[in-house]
């Protein structure tokens, strides 16, 4: 049985495609190398957190080829500050779901011009340890 502990340094939203609401991150560890999730963009917020954390345990799971164990096919991975996490991305994430509403409501083609290469060239910390 393998057990690993990831403690997540930052989550980095780098890319927004607010048309069809897809969204990649950046999930950056202290003692693990990033690994880049490309996600739906969820109105529930909960629910998306819940998503990243999965997708990051699903890719930084071990593989144990020891088959000599009991347990040899086991392997758990814990994120050390899950419940910071779940605390502090909401606000930001609302943060990204107004400017979504506010761009998908621009009449004015400059505004919407503006807000385009905003949310284009948008690298955003959601999370930082």
């Amino acid at each position: 049985m393998i057990i690993k502990n990831l403690e997540v340094s930052e989550i980095v939203l780098t890319r927004v495609d607010y048309k069809n609401n897809l969204i990649q991150l950046n999930v950056r560890f202290s003692n693990d190398t990033p690994v880049t999730l490309d996600l739906n963009f969820e109105n529930d917020f909960d629910l998306l957190i819940s998503k990243i954390i999965k997708q990051v345990k699903l890719v930084k799971k071990p593989r144990d080829n020891d088959n000599d164990d009991f347990l040899s096919g086991v392997s758990i991975v814990n994120v050390v500050n899950e419940e910071e996490i779940k605390e502090k991305v909401p606000k930001r994430l609302f943060s990204l779901d107004r400017r979504l509403d506010t761009i998908k409501q621009t009449k004015n083609y400059r505004e919407y011009m503006n807000l385009y290469s905003q949310l284009s060239t948008l690298q955003e910390t959601i999370y930082e340890k």
